[in-house]
Formats: structure tokens, sequence, C-alpha cells
């Protein structure tokens, strides 16, 4: 991969990825068919710009995947792209310090939500 190393944020590490727009459904469900190494999301479905969120402990294996991807479509490792962090799922990622995991902070530093309450029947 020719691009730096990316930040570790609560446990996985975004690899932001290029690729044919008519190609995204097949990198989704080959990095998500492998249970807890990563998920997908579209951050640009125009620009078929996508973030692979792999799981810090399965990282050898998500790149490794990524690298085999790329031996059966067009698929680039690229940057972050302007705008990347404004999607919602990775604002929702905890706060990486012991301090913002225990207190249940997002980067953001807002509280997440508890569990819903169940309404009374």
């Amino acid at each position: 991969m020719n691009v730096a190393d990316p930040v570790d944020i609560g446990g996985l590490v975004p690899i932001f990825l290029r690729l044919a727009p008519v190609d995204i459904a097949l990198v989704k469900f080959v990095i998500e068919s492998y249970e807890g190494v990563g998920l997908i999301r579209t951050i640009d479905r125009t620009a078929a710009t996508i973030v692979a969120l792999i799981s810090r402990d399965f990282l050898a294996d998500g790149r490794a995947i990524i690298a085999d991807l790329q031996g059966h479509v067009e698929l680039a490792v690229i940057a972050a792209p302007p705008g990347a962090s404004d999607d919602w799922l990775l604002l929702l990622l905890p706060d990486a310090s012991p301090e913002g995991a225990r207190a249940g902070r997002h980067p953001g530093g807002r509280a997440l939500a508890g569990p819903r309450q169940r309404r009374p029947a």
C-alpha cells in the first residue's frame, strides 16, 4: 500500500479506496464476508470512494484481502478525501483514548446515546 498508514480510531483502522462504481458491492461483500475483519462504508457513490473500517486485530488480514482484490478489480488505496469525516459512522466511533472510551464519547466529544428505554405496555 503506497498511502501512509492510517490512524487507528477506536479499534478500527480506516482504509480509503477508490474503484469503479459497479465494483462497490463486490468489494463490500468480500471484505464483510470475513467475520470480524471489517466493514465498508460508501463515502461518495458517484466518485466510487469507500472506506474499509478494518479491525485493528485483523489489520494484516484486511490489507491482504484488499491486495488480493486489487488483482481482480481496479482498486486504489487513497488518502482520506475531503469531507470523509462527515460520515455519521466515522463520527460515532468511540474516542480512542481510555478516558473517552470509559466516558462513552465519540471524537467530537459528545456523549453517545445509551440503550433505548422500553416503553410501558
